[in-house]
């Protein structure tokens, strides 16, 4: 009787479709972000791919310099697409992950792709830039490392955060480069300890863009969407009270107001300079929030959100239009609270949808277009690192 074989993860259609796509999108690429790039010859070995993340199509930018099929590791927003997600798991075996979490399903999938000689693709920060700096990178990237044994290509982005910011619909006109880093040989980090590999990733992977001196080309709208990640206005502290209107961004409470220009900075006359000094502060001011104090009194609430139950590879429609509250212990949905001790996670996906990982469910919440999803996300993880008695803790962005 024969053995059954091991069920391989790679199907000779991923690699048919990979070379049948990947002119297509080095062309969108070239065209749309006048992408330049370095090759990755990974038709030799296979490589683990660690890059940072800038725009919504960084994975095009890995098309564009590996050759041999690279598979990617993509959240779950895009396992709930119904038809999209059946094409694209069939197409590619796109591997997914849950956001903001350690999910080993999917470390265990990257170790059999690894196995059966093909490259996976990730982006360890887990989230796109809202400032232009790399942010939080998950220590547990180091582990993942050392269980593939893989030799590590560390790619960098440089212009994408200023053609396409996260909080913007419109991308503008520049310029984008994916660069080769370096290469780091199992040989070189097999002796190294998980916190000194972080540590090394992490300055490896680390680009800042907030200040470079890049100048893009301007367009009307400018502004459009900032309150997507800034809605602490900084002259009164109102929460909720900002809005973008072109090229200016105002607090509708105490009408104080800044432009958004071309070199990615505000007016010189403002309070900041930039939206990262803005967010660091609002930062800090999310961690001397005081979680015991007012606990009944709501932060901010949002009005005509959708609310989906996640479920692969479709959703499951809980309201249609109904009203989310935020408080310092808890969220309120549609008139059901949901206690911050009884969810294991929250993230931001896209633009600005909020994922909830409950006990019981993953619930997506999606507003209108100026809907903040970052808030909820900071003000629960600032609860659960105060719970946890840690300081300066990430608040999951």
């Amino acid at each position: 009787m024969k053995k059954d074989k091991a069920i391989r993860w790679h199907k000779p259609r991923h690699t048919f479709c990979y070379h049948l796509i990947r002119p297509a999108f080095k062309a969108f690429a070239k065209i749309k972000y006048h992408l330049s790039y370095e090759r990755l010859d990974n038709s030799k070995r296979p490589y683990l791919i660690l890059y940072n993340h800038q725009t919504a199509s960084d994975q095009f930018f890995v098309y564009a310099m590996c050759p041999k099929t690279t598979y990617f590791v993509a959240t779950e927003d895009l396992f709930s697409m119904g038809f999209v997600t059946k094409f694209l798991t069939y197409t590619s075996g796109i591997i997914p992950i849950k956001k903001n979490s350690t999910d080993a399903s999917a470390v265990m999938t990257c170790c059999r792709v690894a196995r059966e000689g093909y490259s996976v693709a990730i982006a360890p920060e887990g989230n796109r830039t809202y400032t232009g700096k790399t942010v939080y990178i998950t220590p547990s990237i180091a582990k993942m490392v050392k269980l593939l044994k893989l030799p590590v290509a560390i790619v960098n982005f440089h212009g994408g955060y200023g053609l396409d910011p996260r909080w913007a619909m419109k991308y503008r006109k520049g310029k984008l480069h994916a660069q080769l880093r370096t290469i780091i040989e199992p040989q070189q980090y097999k002796d190294m300890s998980a916190d000194e590999l972080y540590t090394y990733l992490k300055q490896l992977l680390s680009i800042d863009e907030v200040n470079d001196g890049r100048v893009y080309k301007d367009i009307p709208t400018s502004a459009q969407y900032l309150e997507r990640v800034l809605y602490r206005c900084p002259q009164c502290g109102s929460i909720g009270t900002l809005q973008s209107k072109g090229r200016t961004f105002t607090c509708q409470h105490c009408c104080s107001h800044t432009t958004y220009h071309p070199n990615k900075q505000f007016d010189k006359t403002f309070v900041f300079a930039n939206p990262d000094q803005w967010w660091q502060w609002q930062n800090e001011q999310i961690r001397q929030t005081d979680i015991n104090q007012d606990k009944d009194k709501a932060i901010a609430t949002d009005s005509d959100v959708k609310v989906d139950k996640v479920l692969q590879p479709k959703k499951q429609l809980l309201h249609k239009s109904t009203t989310a509250i935020l408080y310092k212990d808890r969220l309120s949905i549609g008139g059901q609270y949901y206690m911050y001790d009884d969810i294991t996670a929250m993230a931001v996906c896209g633009h600005n949808k909020l994922f909830v990982y409950h006990k019981d469910a993953t619930i997506q919440l999606k507003g209108n277009k100026r809907f903040c999803a970052l808030k909820y996300t900071n003000y629960y993880y600032h609860y659960k690192h105060t719970m946890e008695g840690v300081e300066d803790g990430f608040l999951g962005l």
